[in-house]
């Protein structure tokens, strides 16, 4: 009774600060500033949607934007909304409307992709997010399965919230406390009323994507939100569906919500280019020229990820700040030996306008 009233105090006092926090690390940049943008011209029309993590706002697209080095994930005309628990002050939400890419989330994306293709018509788009906004778009693809998508391009997405709260009861050192898990999930319904705990999640539903649709996981095996093992299952299950448009690339390194600022930007940036490439999207030919190679490292076997799956299990889904996970394919160490002339540690400032339809 006591180790549970501890961790009932514990988990009142930092609950509610894990995921606000966990999503909150990112940097807001004018949408008045203007660039040159090197777009590349494409016979199709193809457009954006992003949808933006939790402790955050549609200006989050900012980071994938095209900077003042053109180093741009997503482009224009760019689409743009906020979940129901957005704030105007992007390191806040709405606890209350808070739904974890449940149905009000899935409801939001499905309105926002509405209007975009009633207002761009014929075009195609790419459905760029990242944490909740990934969970979010592989549930509403994998329920509504629209016509015009283009493409997923998912960055740390998680799997099943259950998996996400014993990560962070890792990461807390309190899983060792008995009946942790059910109490941790009674404080997250507690602190978000609107979430189902035993609900929509994506590791149910992500076979259901159309199979002709081109997806590209990103993740970071350093990411303490959200663990590396969640991209793994949601690439597992689209092997076993027979999928064969599913990508995977898993950084070395790379805090959630800081991917575009991590020594991998470049390696990021230049695969999801030759990504584009790939399927006849708009892209920077000098980037997908530097990414193809790695991007052939990225459809790992069933074999491979069900390895990778087993090895992380069998230690704590936690890595702490000093500890790196190893394995026997280092993209980091490949990518630095064969690009070093084009690998940069500093990171420019971003700067962009923005295309915002509504």
């Amino acid at each position: 009774m006591k180790a549970r009233n501890i961790l009932w105090v514990t988990g009142v006092l930092i609950f509610p600060l894990l995921l606000k926090s966990a999503e909150s690390n990112f940097m807001i940049h004018s949408l008045n500033e203007t660039v040159s943008n090197e777009a590349v011209s494409m016979e199709k029309k193809v457009g954006y949607i992003f949808a933006h993590g939790l402790g955050a706002n549609q200006e989050q697209a900012l980071l994938f934007s095209p900077n003042q080095t053109n180093k741009w994930l997503i482009n224009k005309p760019l689409v743009l909304f906020d979940f129901p628990d957005a704030k105007n002050n992007p390191m806040e939400y709405h606890s209350s409307h808070v739904n974890l890419g449940q149905e009000h989330d899935i409801a939001r994306l499905k309105e926002s992709f509405e209007k975009a293709e009633s207002t761009l018509q014929g075009y195609k788009f790419i459905i760029a997010a990242i944490s909740r906004g990934s969970a979010t778009a592989i549930n509403f693809v994998a329920l509504h399965q629209p016509e015009s998508v283009a493409a997923l391009v998912l960055e740390s997405p998680f799997d099943t919230i259950t998996n996400v709260i014993q990560h962070l009861l890792r990461r807390f050192y309190v899983n060792w406390v008995p009946f942790s898990k059910k109490i941790a999930l009674k404080l997250a319904k507690s602190s978000f009323p609107r979430l189902n705990p035993k609900g929509i999640v994506p590791l149910n539903v992500i076979h259901k994507i159309k199979s002709t649709i081109p997806i590209m996981i990103i993740h970071s095996s350093r990411d303490r939100t959200i663990p590396i093992n969640s991209s793994r299952n949601l690439y597992r299950s689209l092997l076993l569906a027979g999928h064969p448009h599913a990508y995977f690339l898993e950084l070395a390194s790379g805090e959630h919500g800081k991917l575009v600022y991590s020594i991998e930007s470049d390696l990021y940036a230049h695969v999801l280019h030759a990504f584009y490439k790939k399927y006849d999207l708009p892209h920077n030919p000098h980037f997908a020229a530097q990414g193809e190679n790695m991007l052939k490292h990225c459809q790992p076997t069933l074999d491979e990820i069900n390895k990778k799956i087993k090895k992380n299990r069998s230690r704590s889904d936690y890595l702490d700040d000093d500890c790196d996970e190893i394995d026997d394919f280092d993209p980091l160490l490949y990518y630095a030996s064969e690009k070093a002339n084009h690998f940069s540690l500093e990171v420019s400032p971003l700067s962009t306008k923005m295309h915002t339809i509504f």
